[in-house]
């Protein structure tokens, strides 16, 4: 769809929590079938992010790495009450609890944000906690720093989980903003 809005957003959202809370009641498995979701919505003049649970959207531009969604999480919470650093969250036993996500409860409360348009260059980076429960924010800037092309950073962030024992599954998208064409 060429305009979206943050209410079709959420709309969509909803949607995807009504149907999978129907799905764990029909097959009573009301602790299980839940997911977390991530995504961002991008024109020339509107840039929406959003998330549920501790799948993460983050922007590197001008070789700034910025985590743009707040994990719905335990650990989030410890670290926002000054209880953990990052550090000691990424570590913490209890690191895998999510307080909201896609089939959690009735009422889906998405974190949704807006901003202006990406710029040319802007790299937007999608993935989920198979990622970030073994990477850190500061070595994940490290990889983007190098500016490879958008298929060596996934190869490299993919197996670098891997390699640092990711236990859940690991899903990434890379969008690059390119230059605008003059025509």
């Amino acid at each position: 769809k060429e305009n979206l809005g943050i209410e079709e957003i959420m709309d969509k959202a909803k949607e995807a929590n009504d149907l999978v809370r129907k799905i764990q009641k029909e097959e009573n498995k009301e602790n299980g079938l839940k997911n977390t979701l991530v995504g961002i919505y991008a024109n020339e003049d509107i840039f929406i992010y959003y998330n549920l649970g501790d799948s993460r959207a983050y922007r590197y531009r001008n070789n700034y790495f910025q985590r743009l969604t707040r994990d719905d999480s335990k650990v989030q919470n410890m670290i926002d009450e000054g209880l953990l650093t990052e550090e000691e969250a990424m570590i913490y036993p209890e690191r895998n609890i999510i307080n909201n996500c896609i089939g959690y409860s009735d009422e889906c409360k998405i974190n949704i944000h807006s901003s202006i348009g990406l710029i040319p260059n802007d790299i937007i980076f999608l993935c989920s906690d198979g990622v970030t429960d073994v990477i850190d924010d500061s070595t994940l800037k490290s990889i983007f720093d190098k500016k490879n092309s958008i298929e060596e950073t996934l190869k490299e962030i993919h197996s670098l989980s891997i390699k640092n024992g990711s236990k859940d599954n690991i899903s990434l998208i890379l969008i690059k903003k390119e230059h605008e064409v003059n025509e």
